[in-house]
């Protein structure tokens, strides 16, 4: 991993720093990389993907953390 990338993950709290990680070293799923990307946008605040407003964003509709319509 490049020393930006390193740099980087010094940044991201210890319990978002797996799925973070993964995405990186590609390791990891499609969904996980879009939950990385989400995460990183929202500061690696759950409930502010849940209430995502960016409706331009490509990613929008396979965000993680939605409700589940009922």
């Amino acid at each position: 991993m490049n020393e930006r990338i390193q740099k980087y993950l010094s940044t991201v709290p210890v319990s978002k720093k797996g799925i973070i990680e993964r995405a990186f070293l590609k390791e990891g799923s499609p969904r996980g990389a879009i939950k990385a990307k989400c995460l990183a946008c929202s500061n690696f605040d759950q409930d502010e993907i849940t209430r995502c407003k960016v409706v331009t964003c490509p990613l929008h509709a396979w965000r993680p953390y939605q409700k589940e319509a009922k």
